[in-house]
């Protein structure tokens, strides 16, 4: 028996919001409306749990997962995919739509301390996040290439300097 909601954030678990984003997929393919997949990533989480701990890390994914669920719009799919990564799928929405509503998040989030408690610590935290966005038809026809331009774009985004979110780029295939 799975789980559907992820124990911390109380979002899909990874199983859930994976068979949920196929059938959206399917949806969209057959309707030939946008989608677009995005994955983000909380920045330098490795280092901050390392420095703080595994509880006020915690702390930090949920309360990024309750800010990601309070900015997206009731048909939007939103998932833990792992660790600190999670999984959107926007539905009739474009990548340059879903760019826009994503670096508002940004900004949001960045410009916002935000109290983490723990028994061993209280501190006021900055942070920010990475993302990738892909595009149906565009970057991909099925999950997987979605999920694959996603991760690129993603990896874009960490090696420019994070706090950014990056535009899958896949450029037309030669006939």
């Amino acid at each position: 028996m799975s789980k559907k909601y992820d124990g911390l954030t109380g979002l899909y678990t990874r199983e859930q919001v994976m068979t949920c984003a196929e059938e959206l997929l399917t949806k969209a393919a057959e309707s030939k409306t946008p989608l677009s997949v995005i994955l983000l990533d909380l920045d330098k989480f490795k280092d901050f749990n390392d420095h703080f701990g595994l509880p006020l890390g915690d702390e930090l994914i949920i309360n990024f997962a309750k800010t990601l669920k309070a900015n997206c719009r009731k048909e939007d799919l939103v998932g833990r995919y792992g660790g600190e990564e999670f999984l959107m799928v926007m539905p009739d929405t474009l990548a340059e739509e879903a760019l826009i509503m994503l670096e508002d998040l940004l900004r949001q989030v960045r410009n916002s301390a935000v109290l983490l408690k723990s028994a061993e610590h209280t501190i006021e935290h900055k942070y920010s996040f990475s993302g990738g966005i892909a595009a149906l038809p565009r970057d991909g026809g099925t999950l997987e290439e979605l999920l694959i331009s996603a991760d690129k774009a993603l990896f874009r985004s960490k090696i420019n300097g994070r706090n950014r979110i990056s535009v899958a780029i896949n450029l037309p295939k030669a006939s």
